[in-house]
Formats: structure tokens, sequence, C-alpha cells
């Protein structure tokens, strides 16, 4: 199921529901382990009226889990399954900003003291087809290829335009390496051609030398016959005269 997909339950039940519902519902969303989108929901009228007033937090929170982090928020406002979630998400951002993360900036904006257990979110998040990326241990970073693509929040133009840089460098990235394999093919080829042009010519070579020989072996043949005919008919006449 897409993350799309998964979050249009919850858009065809905020039509109906109001209030302390529509935050109930909220909740769900959030809570939900295939839902990582959340725009489409925020822009429900009956979700939206929750702004202002009595479930403000609530409508708050999920304007975090649309485009924030982790450190937009109290941790302690959420269960421990939308702690998870929004550290994933927070997780998608902070690699979305840069090819290389280092393991201590990841710890301290993800709030998790352990490498362990920093590694064990990286491998969920990636499991969860939100992020392609290599652990290196060794060097204690991250190395990242891509992430999966959050809401914009409509106040941030920077993020825009950075996340429009990554598609343009990812693009230039693909493009290079495309070409690269074109041009070493096109090389391998020529290669290839040199050299079944040079193994036709060998064969070549070879077999004008066996007829040359086959040529010398069939005119030594013949003189050697010529030879003994003479010397049969020598032969011949001296028993004539006898």
């Amino acid at each position: 199921m897409s993350y799309l997909a998964a979050l249009q339950k919850y858009v065809l039940l905020a039509k109906s529901l109001k209030s302390k519902a529509a935050a109930d519902l909220i909740y769900k969303a959030t809570s939900d382990p295939e839902c990582f989108v959340f725009k489409e929901l925020l822009d429900c009228p009956n979700i939206h009226a929750l702004k202002d007033g009595e479930f403000e937090q609530i409508f708050n929170i999920l304007q975090v889990f649309c485009w924030g982090t982790l450190k937009d928020l109290d941790p302690e406002l959420l269960s421990p399954i939308q702690r998870h979630k929004l550290q994933q998400l927070t997780l998608v951002t902070l690699c979305s900003q840069n090819h290389v993360v280092p393991y201590s900036e990841l710890r301290s904006d993800l709030n998790i003291t352990s490498q362990a257990a920093l590694e064990d979110l990286i491998i969920n998040t990636i499991y969860a087809s939100l992020l392609s990326a290599k652990l290196d241990s060794k060097n204690q970073i991250l190395r990242v290829s891509s992430t999966f693509g959050r809401d914009l929040s409509p106040t941030d133009p920077s993020r825009i335009l950075a996340i429009f840089k990554q598609w343009n460098g990812q693009c230039t990235t693909v493009l290079a390496d495309i070409t690269r394999r074109v041009e070493y093919m096109r090389n391998e080829a020529q290669v290839k051609d040199i050299e079944e042009d040079n193994y036709r010519k060998e064969i070549d070579s070879v077999k004008a030398g066996l007829k040359k020989v086959k040529g010398e072996r069939m005119d030594v043949d013949e003189v050697g016959l010529a030879v003994k005919a003479e010397k049969k008919r020598r032969v011949a006449r001296g028993a004539r005269r006898h």
C-alpha cells in the first residue's frame, strides 16, 4: 500500500467527524505505521477547524508530522509509537539535506544516546522505504542515496529549494553514471571489434601459410615423380641395348 493510499481512509473519515472525534482521528493517523504523509488530512475543513480551541495541541502535532521534526515539540506529548514515527520522519528530513550525515548529528537531533538504537532506527526507516542509505559504522557516518519526499511547508521556501537542489544533484549523478557506462560499453565494443579483426587477420595469415606449404609440397612431389620416371626410362633403354 502506498503512503497516499494509507492516508485516504483518514481523509474520508475526516469529512464526517468533528471536534473530539476529529482529534482522535489525528491520533490514529499519526500512529498508523503505514501512513507518512498528512497534508491532505491537514487541509480537511473539519481537521483545520481544530486549529484554534480545545484541540489546538493535537492539530499542531499533525502539522509537525507533516513537515516538522522531533525538535519542534515536546516528545512527552507523543505516544511511543508516535515518537518512533516522528523520529523516522526527522531522520528523513536530516538525510534530505546532506548525502553524508555524522552519527553524532543524528543522535543529537533524534534524541538517541546509543549507536545500536540509532542504527536500528535507520534500518527500520530503510525497510519502510523512506530512505535509501548505507550505514558506515566504522567511520560513524550515514551515506545517503535518496529520501522519501515529505510534505512541504508553504512557509519554508528554503526547504523546497533544497529539495530541488537535491533532486537536481541526483539527476546529475545518474546522468554522469549513465554516460560513463555508455562510454565504457562503446570502448569495450571498439576493443572487441579490433580483437576480432586481428583474429580474422591471423586466421587468414595461417590459411595463406598452409596453402603455400601445400603448394611447395606439391612441387617437390612432382619433381620426385619426374626423377623416378626418368630413371625408369634410362633403365628401360639399357635393357634394350643388351
